[in-house]
């Protein structure tokens, strides 16, 4: 899971992509193995959380889910999926649950729900 924010904005957009992203692998069935998470602007060059996610070792994941596009990359965003891809790498975004808070709230009660019947 991977989310940022810019320095002006308010530290609960970080963790608003955080909870959508991880409700999202949830209700996938994924599993979490990392959340990276910076304060940063949006040149790819200046994220040292992302870069480190996507090109370390230790990148041993299959779907990195972030919650918007722009949150990931506002220029170059086919070239990474494609790079990714031919990795077999993919990235989600989960952005449709970020623009309806009521979804959060549905996958939310729906996910603790399933958790305690188990």
């Amino acid at each position: 899971v991977y989310a940022r924010i810019t320095e002006d904005e308010p530290t609960a957009s970080l963790q608003e992509q955080v909870c959508a992203a991880q409700i999202l692998c949830h209700a996938k069935g994924w599993q979490v193995s990392k959340i990276a998470t910076e304060i940063a602007t949006g040149s790819l060059s200046d994220r040292p959380a992302l870069l480190d996610l996507l090109f370390t070792a230790e990148a041993d994941w299959d779907i990195l889910v972030a919650a918007e596009r722009e949150r990931l990359a506002s220029e170059g965003l086919e070239f990474l999926q494609g790079c990714l891809a031919a990795t077999r790498k993919r990235l989600i975004f989960a952005d449709s649950l970020l623009a309806d808070a009521d979804a959060i709230k549905r996958m939310s009660i729906e996910t603790i729900s399933s958790e305690v019947a188990q």
